[in-house]
């Protein structure tokens, strides 16, 4: 299984205990030990569970701490900061997170954090300067215009 190097300490130390991944079928099988640059692990269960029902004690049992304002809570469409991110990134090709985060109250790492979320998807594309929306991320953003 891989994991970024962000998550080998507590994968080791034993405070990651919970992973997400987006799957066409599972990769990993209960019972199945794994060996990671932070040790072996052992999988103790593999379900599919809905983007919209992760909680806040999920993600930070996954490593990624709080979830950022304006972030889908368990029940809530995901589009609640995609729609907003996609949005300022196609108005405002190449400009610099730390503004585009504070043109809407936000952080500048907790804004990061969700556009690398959607660049990993391949909705955005990292310039030298700031982001673009990639041809995906600007057919998703049509699709939320039109709803």
């Amino acid at each position: 299984m891989l994991f970024k190097q962000r998550s080998w300490k507590g994968l080791a130390g034993g405070t990651v205990t919970v992973t997400f991944r987006r799957w066409k079928r599972p990769q990993a099988r209960v019972g199945g030990r794994y060996r990671t640059p932070a040790g072996v692990l052992a999988v103790d269960a593999v379900e599919r569970v809905d983007a919209g029902a992760i909680t806040e004690t999920d993600t930070r049992r996954a490593g990624y701490g709080d979830r950022p304002a304006g972030a889908a809570g368990p029940g809530e469409p995901a589009r609640a900061w995609t729609t907003t991110v996609l949005r300022l990134i196609g108005d405002r090709p190449g400009v610099r997170a730390a503004e585009l985060a504070a043109s809407i109250g936000r952080d500048r790492h907790s804004f990061k954090l969700d556009v690398r979320k959607l660049e990993e998807l391949g909705f955005t594309e990292s310039l030298d300067t700031g982001y673009r929306l990639s041809r995906r991320g600007r057919a998703l953003r049509t699709r939320f215009d039109e709803m």
